[in-house]
């Protein structure tokens, strides 16, 4: 009689269910950002904000020239550095690499601060750092090179010390210095009673300001300003905002930023009724609701930020963390499709967040409620 083989199979199914968490959530959003890297760099548009405009302009200031020349600027075509002149102050360090070196460290710099921002949020659910690589708005946050992440680890580092007044203060001076779009997140101080964080926001801002302008040089403020205006007019009919969806649907320009303040001071006043009822945390992810719902201009990249009230309120992998990969949307000239979707898309996120506020560790302590870990 032939023996009957009794081992235990090589593959079973637990074993296979054990292996697809790290498959799938790890592997893969690894192999695409990798493949993604690969590609961008063969086609020469790896952190081509950077390149083309950061860059540049710090390499300018380290020469003694100005960052806001026109001899050098060409907005429609990418080249042109309407930011702040401590912007370009903090990017001098880069500007003493060669460009393509500086590309490379700019770009890991930044992939970096999106994992600090979950880190510094006490997120230790690794599958979420694998989920918010397959994020477009974050892809197009490193591949065009920017801000933006950065911005995320500020902000996530004021919400973590957010009771520290000078630290918290500092924080969200710098991030409104460094991209004005953030302002929000000053209301959310005001908002939530901090006091002393707000002034030292105020402060700080005002030192920021000064010692910017003090290098590049005060007569360069009417040139900035003109940089301003003209990119707001070059890239309010091509941005993700109530601006752009109502121009392109035959409203008015005047009508359009009417319709877009309004809806800016709803969900500011909802900000500030919901922080005096103490409730800092649903406050804070309002505010960042409305820092894309305030902006002249949001690209698909400011979407990125949208991991900092998720992973303060969601520290765990939840489905809700799957729709920001849904926002497969163009980086420039949106429809009003894509504009809904993308407007849907947070619209539907913050609403989560608030109907369940409090669900990290770090929100229960701040509510009083003990916190448990299994």
């Amino acid at each position: 009689m032939p023996s009957i083989d009794r081992s235990p199979p090589l593959v079973t199914r637990d074993g296979l269910r054990a292996a697809s968490g790290p498959i799938c959530f790890v592997i893969f959003p690894a192999l695409l950002t990798v493949f993604i890297l690969v590609v961008v760099s063969r086609q020469h548009i790896l952190a081509v904000d950077f390149h083309h405009s950061y860059w540049p302009a710090a390499r300018r200031v380290v020469r003694g020239l100005s960052p806001y020349d026109k001899d050098w600027q060409d907005l429609r075509a990418g080249f042109g550095f309407p930011h702040s002149a401590w912007t370009a102050i903090v990017l001098v360090p880069f500007a003493l690499l060669p460009l393509r070196s500086a590309d490379i460290v700019f770009t890991a710099m930044v992939i970096g601060a999106l994992f600090a921002t979950l880190r510094v949020l006490r997120v230790h659910d690794f599958r979420i750092y694998g989920v918010v690589l397959l994020w477009p708005a974050v892809i197009s946050a490193w591949q065009t090179g920017n801000l933006t992440l950065i911005l995320g680890l500020g902000i996530a580092a004021m919400w973590r010390y957010r009771d520290r007044a000078l630290v918290a203060g500092a924080l969200v001076g710098l991030a409104v210095t460094l991209k004005l779009f953030v302002w929000p997140i000053g209301l959310w101080l005001l908002a939530t009673r901090r006091y002393a964080a707000f002034g030292w926001a105020v402060v700080s801002g005002i030192v920021f300001n000064i010692v910017g302008w003090t290098v590049i040089g005060f007569d360069q403020i009417a040139p900035y300003e003109r940089l301003v205006r003209t990119d707001t007019r070059i890239w309010e009919l091509r941005s993700y905002n109530l601006i752009t969806l109502g121009q392109i649907n035959g409203m008015g320009r005047t009508a359009a930023y009417v319709l877009q303040f309004f809806v800016a001071a709803i969900i500011a006043t909802a900000c500030v009724v919901i922080a005096r009822r103490g409730n800092d945390q649903s406050a804070l992810v309002i505010s960042i609701g409305l820092c894309f719902a305030a902006a002249p201009i949001i690209h698909l990249h400011y979407f990125a930020l949208l991991v900092v009230p998720l992973a303060v309120a969601r520290p765990r992998l939840s489905p809700i963390w799957l729709l920001p990969t849904l926002m497969i949307l163009p980086v420039v000239a949106p429809g009003t499709w894509q504009l809904l979707l993308g407007a849907t898309i947070v619209a539907t996120v913050v609403t989560l967040l608030l109907i369940r506020p409090a669900q990290s560790p770090m929100a229960r302590a701040a509510q009083g409620s003990p916190v448990h870990s299994n």
